[in-house]
């Protein structure tokens, strides 16, 4: 239930940031979120005794940690064994309600000017990404990726990647001209607030191929499971990128760049990894990713 709470957080700063805050400092949205936790330690605490209410557990013997922030900064519910019949929750860190929205707050960015982040991202997009990427980071050619979505740390790298040259693409160096390390940071927040949407899969039965591969390698080749990276439904870290719902055709190419050492500016991991999958390997799980959402 701790990830639905973080997810619920999440999205809650999102639209405070994306809407614009009369109160800059962040006061308002650090008691806002500090509620929204409040009630979900609550429900929590209230399912788990539920769970619990008829095992017979020894004092002391039942203690789980969760992670409210997605990033795992806040640990914060404790609970403990009292008695034959009742969980009560430990006292919680010091300040940690206040530390769990802070974190959600800075999890989408440390600027606290959303509204001007959000117009400088808009004046940027509209005056260049949109041609190819679309306003909402929809593109619908598979020449160029789905943005919507896509984890913010990581748009901000690929375009510092650009425009320093370590990533190749004729396409993108001419657009990151101009621009610097903050405008990269509001464009990644940009993209990373865009709604996702569901792709249908255009060959379901080779997407089942694909599943198995990305679920679970090929253990017969010594293929690693794209899972244990990019997580089971494709939604990366801030270092990886977020893979679901991406164009079949733009995930074949990179990996076939991966694969040939065309692209070299992220992990180095990934070339071992495209080497050793076959055609069919790559057109599978390319396939399945597209559905993911």
């Amino acid at each position: 239930m701790m990830p639905a709470l973080a997810e619920e957080i999440a999205m809650f700063v999102r639209r405070f940031l994306l809407e614009g805050a009369k109160d800059t400092s962040g006061g308002d949205l650090v008691g806002a979120v500090s509620e929204l936790v409040a009630r979900g330690v609550k429900r929590e605490i209230g399912e788990i005794t539920l769970r619990n209410r008829n095992r017979n557990l020894k004092r002391e013997q039942f203690i789980q940690e969760a992670d409210f922030a997605p990033s795992g900064v806040v640990r914060i519910a404790r609970l403990k064994r009292e008695g034959a019949g009742c969980i009560k929750p430990a006292r919680l860190l010091p300040s940690a309600l206040a530390s769990a929205a802070i974190a959600a707050f800075l999890a989408l960015g440390p600027s606290p000017h959303a509204a001007a982040d959000l117009k400088r991202a808009q004046e940027i997009v509209e005056g260049k990404c949109f041609i190819c990427h679309g306003i909402d980071g929809e593109s619908s050619s598979p020449i160029f990726p789905r943005l919507a979505g896509q984890n913010a740390q990581y748009v901000a790298r690929q375009l510092a990647d650009y425009a320093s040259g370590k990533r190749k693409s004729t396409q993108m160096q001419p657009m990151v001209e101009g621009l610097t390390t903050l405008d990269f940071e509001v464009l990644g927040r940009f993209y990373e607030s865009r709604p996702v949407h569901q792709h249908a899969i255009e060959d379901p039965e080779l997407a089942l191929v694909g599943r198995f591969i990305y679920a679970r390698g090929n253990p017969f080749t010594g293929v690693p499971a794209c899972a244990s990276c990019h997580g089971a439904r494709g939604q990366g870290t801030a270092q990886l990128p977020r893979l679901a719902g991406q164009h079949a055709a733009y995930t074949e190419r990179q990996l076939r760049q991966f694969n040939q050492r065309e692209r070299s500016n992220d992990n180095a991991v990934m070339h071992n990894i495209a080497r050793q999958l076959t055609e069919l390997e790559t057109k599978a799980v390319a396939s399945y990713i597209s559905g993911l959402k």
